[in-house]
């Protein structure tokens, strides 16, 4: 449909903003859209573990798996109830939500 133009936004998908805004870009990026998000939670996933392996600190290295693990286990919940695989859960997508506080 194009960036900005998705009309499911605007009244069948609840909380579109946040819980749903996996099934918005899909719908206005298309499959290409939905890839990249994806191959960029891919890539946190693969950054995040990278750091975790480096740090000398055993605390510093759980800390920094966890973080990680975090993150990308509420983006991989988001996008299995946006797309039916699982039960929905109110998670919200991590790092695109609107507000000022984007991780908490």
């Amino acid at each position: 449909m194009g960036l900005g133009a998705s009309r499911e936004k605007w009244g069948y998908v609840p909380e579109s903003t946040s819980d749903f805004i996996f099934a918005i870009i899909g719908e206005e990026l298309g499959l290409v859209g939905t890839l990249c998000v994806t191959a960029l939670y891919g890539g946190l996933a693969f950054a995040g573990l990278r750091i975790a392996r480096r740090v000398p600190d055993i605390f510093s290295r759980l800390a920094a798996t966890a973080i990680t693990a975090w993150i990308v286990v509420q983006a991989v919940v988001n996008i299995g109830a946006v797309i039916g695989v699982l039960p929905i859960t109110g998670v919200r997508f991590r790092l695109s939500r609107p507000g000022s506080r984007p991780c908490w």
